[in-house]
């Protein structure tokens, strides 16, 4: 019986791996000869900002490009609360939050 459970644990954790190793190979395939040259922007704007900003996160990662490129998190009119949870998520990633007066200057020039 144990040696059931033990074979089928280690059948999960080479598929876990098969599937890293597929993904990382991805990711290099994909990635941009001429890094740093994009600007990655999402606007947040309402109460599902957290999960927005998440989404566009993953995304960024997979495009490949997001070795030196650039990531903005604007704040379009979130409450208090919910833009520093989104700040908080910034910190630890490539995304920059911008908030204040910045953030309106860019939500005119970007998405206006």
């Amino acid at each position: 019986m144990m040696d059931a459970f033990l074979g089928i644990f280690l059948m999960v954790l080479c598929v876990v791996g098969v599937v890293s190793i597929i993904r990382a190979c991805a990711l290099s395939l994909a990635a941009s000869k001429h890094k740093g040259n994009r600007v990655y922007a999402v606007l947040l704007e309402n109460s599902t900002a957290d999960i927005e900003l998440q989404m566009a996160m993953y995304s960024v990662e997979w495009d490949g490009a997001l070795s030196g490129a650039k990531a903005l998190a604007i704040d379009g009119g979130l409450d208090e609360e919910t833009a520093e949870y989104c700040r908080r998520i910034c910190e630890g990633s490539a995304f920059s939050f911008v908030s204040g007066e910045d953030a309106v200057a860019l939500k005119k020039i970007l998405f206006e």
